[in-house]
């Protein structure tokens, strides 16, 4: 028997922790020690399932899974680094191509625009005529210079404050809202069929860039005069101020009464609510404020003050644009 001496080596314990099963039953049967292994894929679906089995576990299984590091793996926080980078890439790219595509169409529309402008619009105007867009040229019945001043101060103060100082569009003077007198004329000679959206972003474009320079702030006046709506009489459109005077009135617009004047002025802004004819009280209410505007006794608290003030709830059900009441100086009752 050999005296050579025997020496122990302690095999090593290597303390693993107990893979832990998760929800054994159903569909997610994995083990920790399978996310451990190289060749296992953590998909997102996968993960968020994993995420509820913790939830259900306890706070026993995030400690393991603490200790283990089977879940959180830099690996897949990897691939989440990898896969947002790709999204921000591809959404730059997207508003880079949509931001040119845009650019360009604008471009191209407002040129034309403005031929438009320089072949139809401007000698129409020179011939004391205006015409819809496609249409056939219509004699002008007034002009901005036949307004007396204080005809004339009336109806900016009212339906544009800032309209002989701003270059088409205006979004800061209070109780101007958000069409100025050019932007409503380039709706009446730019467009078959203006409807809100896109349109108005294309409508400000061509007031800021067309109009506002190849259109003085007179000749504006006058087609806005000869193009306004003024509702409906028995069933026939009224449009332009010399019509509504004869249609309201019987009279020519140089024989109206101030008060008559600023009731036609009342209408522009919702013609079918504040209608003389159909809804002589509310017009009346607001022929009362706007005078309340220009004698200084009330001031618009902000760009959508434009009914100078709280209205009834009746004449907000009635159908006013959208946007154009959003509360004013109070809350709706």
């Amino acid at each position: 028997m050999s005296n050579l001496p025997i020496t122990h080596h302690p095999s090593p314990i290597t303390h693993h922790p107990s893979p832990i099963t998760l929800h054994p039953s159903g569909p997610w049967h994995y083990s920790l020690s399978d996310f451990a292994t190289s060749s296992f894929l953590l998909t997102p679906s996968l993960f968020f399932s994993l995420l509820a089995e913790l939830y259900r576990h306890g706070p026993n299984t995030f400690l393991a899974l603490q200790r283990s590091a089977d879940l959180f793996d830099s690996t897949y926080f990897e691939w989440i680094s990898i896969q947002m980078k790709r999204i921000f890439k591809y959404a730059a790219l997207l508003l880079s191509a949509l931001f040119v595509t845009t650019f360009t169409y604008s471009a191209c529309s407002l040129y034309k625009d403005r031929q438009y402008t320089r072949t139809t619009i401007v000698p129409d105007l020179q011939n004391a005529q205006w015409r819809p867009i496609g249409g056939t040229p219509r004699d002008v019945d007034v002009l901005s210079r036949d307004l007396t001043p204080r005809q004339l101060q009336i109806l900016v103060t009212v339906q544009d404050p800032g309209f002989f100082k701003h270059n088409g569009i205006d979004l800061s003077t209070p109780g101007a809202g958000l069409t100025t007198i050019t932007q409503a004329i380039v709706k009446k000679l730019y467009f078959e069929n203006f409807k809100p959206g896109i349109a108005k972003l294309r409508q400000s474009l061509i007031a800021r860039f067309v109009v506002n320079k190849m259109i003085s702030k007179a000749d504006q006046l006058t087609i806005f005069l000869n193009t306004m709506s003024f509702g409906k009489i028995d069933g026939a459109s009224v449009v332009g101020f010399e019509s509504a005077a004869e249609a309201f009135y019987g009279l020519p617009l140089k024989e109206l009464t101030e008060d008559q004047y600023i009731c036609l002025v009342a209408m522009l802004v919702a013609p079918s609510t504040f209608h003389i004819i159909d809804h002589p009280d509310w017009n009346r209410d607001r022929t009362l404020r706007i005078k309340a505007l220009i004698a200084g006794r009330y001031n618009p608290k902000g760009l959508m003050d434009q009914y100078y003030g709280e209205l009834p709830q009746a004449v907000i059900d009635a159908g006013l644009p959208p946007l154009s009441y959003v509360g004013g100086a109070a809350s709706h009752k």
